[in-house]
């Protein structure tokens, strides 16, 4: 496209068109180089021509951008005056730096991401101007932009529009002139005006560029993303082929690893931290090896069988997904066995769910695979319930076991069999190790504190004394005892103060969203099984556009809902269990945890899903709804208290070991465990935790 096939008006106002999208995105789509000058920029010019601009940069155009920067009255004089405690100079590139802080604070988390990729890429520069003379004291307020084609034909746009939030939904005019017919006089005025401003050729305006250290304040939280634009913001993952995606050290030390055991192994890899990848990488690299392969993939839910069939694809693989009943999976499994068999394919690819894998006809059909082949066990840790095992087939040669960890928790004898039949841990590697190394983000940890109604706290209070009884007399394994323990993690997980408390909650992160101009999005809830609907009716009745993602959602629709939320079409999604392992929604920024259980596996996923890397995401938060006895001390029996706290507290030091706003959420629960002696607990590593409430408390 040029711009001179363009049906361009002489005017346009934003009472009749999108100026945005109906005029900027279009030229940007057709650009080679993109000059403006503007006095006030945000992320709402990213946000709004994120369709031209994916154009701009396959184009490999150039942008220049020169805006304003805030001066106070003091910093006026000592920049007219040169005065001697104040060095203009690095006074104006102190100004530039708040400057560059601001437009980083004001963006989204991934129209900021999309920033830094321009600027660290060489698509995006930025100056800055200051009015001087008879100006000082002033602003930049020219609104000029001009549009570069192939062809070096030129548009000029002039007009009462900034690059801010506000200017979207004022009444605004515009005025377009071209390189060519009548308005190409106005046009080079306009090209001369800008390289003055950009040069610092105009005796009016100094113009100051950016220091190496204040780019490299931009550009740091684009570094770990991919190149290309797409989608509302414009930074994804390029569509290249997953094969050449580079593997990082610590995933090239597992395979190496798994290689020198004889390729039987068990990855124990953070959540996040690409343990998909890694292991279809081992399986690409056994394959190099193998004249033939044939490859079965067990996951523990349907969603993510769909999950890696679609991965495995990417990898060239043509698997076969084994769901439903036997009839529905065994046609297809069965021709591409033949096929396998005859030499027509390198490669049989079986994907199914750990209950599938188990089952009698599944076992029968892998009975038939032709020589050594490779077993990749997703969550593997759910494999060492019994009903389960038979899944961990002895005929496979090659084994892969995935899991954050494969200790069961409570289940020793599970736990062996796990590790038994893998062998050994091929690689350890923690959200810790993650963090620091810059695979997983940093976070930022905020206990909400909670406390029981009245009658609430009377009925957790006889369970208790319950559950005390039942265990003197059948122990905590007992049928009755485990009944008990369910209604009482019933009662917490449904208390009644939690959904006021989130709905206001929530009410201040919009607010504190609309202070920055941003949009309230990627979030996600947590709540009991049975409290979705009440959540899901709660949070749209102000306003907020979410979906639930339970059990009962079908599989094209849960796809649906993913593919919404990540592009922002969705404010949020209201999850139980069924994202607990292994779902891929990278965008999330905040996660509010109304309900956790005490088992540690399923907390620290829930962590897990919020630290993915994704395009602008800087530090994403976490508010952990925490039932304890925060209210007076003599509200609570000490017994009841304790309790509380002893359920509470290895999740609230879990999720605080690595928090960024650690000495916070230790100051906001620490005069109440003190009430009761258990502030020490809130020093200890996570695992001293369990180990010492377990161990004198029976897990109760």
């Amino acid at each position: 496209m040029t711009f001179k096939t363009l049906d361009l008006k002489t005017t346009y106002c934003s009472t009749s068109v999108d100026l945005y999208k109906d005029v900027v995105a279009p030229l940007l789509e057709g650009s080679v180089r993109y000059d403006r000058a503007v006095g006030f920029f945000s992320s709402l010019w990213l946000k709004e021509v994120a369709l031209g601009l994916a154009h701009f940069v396959a184009n490999k155009g150039k942008a220049r951008i020169v805006t304003s920067v805030k001066l106070s009255e003091r910093d006026w004089a000592a920049i007219k005056n040169g005065s001697r405690s104040e060095d203009p100079e690095a006074l104006i590139e102190l100004k530039i730096s708040e400057a560059i802080d601001s437009l980083k604070a004001s963006f989204e988390h991934r129209t900021l991401g999309a920033l830094s990729w321009l600027v660290a890429n060489d698509v995006l520069d930025f100056r800055f101007s200051v009015p001087i003379g008879r100006l000082d004291g002033g602003i930049l307020h020219s609104k000029l932009a001009l549009f570069y084609d192939k062809d070096n034909s030129g548009v000029a746009v002039f007009g009462s529009q900034n690059d801010s939030a506000q200017a979207n939904v004022n009444e605004e005019t515009i005025s377009i002139f071209t390189s060519w017919g009548v308005g190409k006089d106005y046009f080079e005025d306009y090209k001369t005006a800008f390289e003055e401003k950009w040069n610092g050729n105009n005796s009016s305006i100094r113009t100051f560029g950016i220091s190496e250290a204040a780019r490299r304040n931009i550009i740091m939280v684009g570094e770990n993303f991919q190149q290309l634009f797409c989608g509302e913001v414009g930074l994804q993952e390029s569509q290249q082929d997953k094969k050449s995606r580079k593997l990082r050290d610590y995933q090239e030390v597992a395979i190496d690893a798994w290689f020198n055991n004889d390729c039987q192994g068990l990855f124990e890899m953070a959540t996040g931290s690409g343990k998909t990848f890694t292991s279809i990488s081992a399986a690409m690299r056994l394959l190099e090896t193998q004249e033939q392969l044939a490859v079965v993939v067990v996951a523990p839910y349907t969603h993510l069988v769909e999950q890696w069939a679609n991965e495995l694809r990417e990898f060239g693989f043509n698997p076969v997904v084994c769901a439903g009943g036997y009839a529905q999976w065994q046609p297809s499994a069965n021709k591409k066995l033949l096929e396998f068999k005859a030499g027509i394919t390198k490669t049989l690819c079986l994907v199914c769910t750990h209950s599938t894998a188990s089952n009698e006809k599944f076992i029968e059909f892998t009975e038939r695979l032709p020589g050594s082949w490779l077993l990749i066990a997703d969550e593997v840790h759910g494999l060492g319930a019994s009903k389960f095992r038979n899944a961990l087939f002895e005929s496979a040669k090659f084994r892969i076991g995935l899991s954050a960890t494969a200790a069961r928790w409570f289940d020793d004898e599970g736990t062996a069999f796990v590790r038994n039949y893998f062998r050994t841990t091929v690689i350890e590697y923690g959200l810790k190790e993650g963090i620091e190394e810059g695979s997983l983000t940093q976070y930022g940890y905020f206990p909400v504190l909670v406390e029981l109604s009245h009658d609430e706290l009377e009925e957790y209070s006889k369970l208790c004394k319950q559950i005390f009884m039942a265990v003197s007399k059948g122990g905590v394994d007992d049928e009755h005892t485990q009944h008990l323990l369910r209604k009482r993690a019933r009662l917490l997980g449904a208390a009644s103060l939690k959904l006021p408390t989130l709905l206001n909650l929530v009410r201040e992160h919009q607010i504190q969203c609309q202070q920055y101009g941003i949009g309230y999005i990627h979030n996600l809830f947590y709540c009991s099984p049975g409290e979705h609907e009440e959540v899901v009716s709660a949070l749209s009745s102000i306003g907020l556009k979410v979906h639930k993602f339970v059990y009962d959602v079908p599989q094209n629709v849960r796809n649906d809902v993913l593919k919404a939320f990540a592009i922002g079409d969705l404010d949020g999604i209201v999850a139980i269990k069924c994202l607990d392992e292994g779902v891929d929604i990278p965008a999330t920024t905040r996660a509010y945890i109304l309900a956790s259980t005490t088992n540690p596996r399923e907390f620290v996923q829930r962590r897990g899903r919020l630290l993915r890397n994704y395009p602008g995401k800087v530090c994403p938060e976490l508010y952990d709804f925490v039932i304890g006895p925060w209210g007076h001390v003599n509200d609570y029996s000490e017994e009841v208290a304790k309790s509380l706290l002893r359920r509470e507290l290895p999740r609230i030091v879990e999720f605080n070991s690595l928090s960024r706003s650690k000495h916070t959420a230790t100051q906001d629960v620490y005069a109440y465990c003190k009430n009761y002696g258990m502030e020490e607990f809130l020093y200890m590593e996570p695992w001293e935790v369990y180990q010492a409430i377990q161990a004198a408390h029976n897990g109760v």
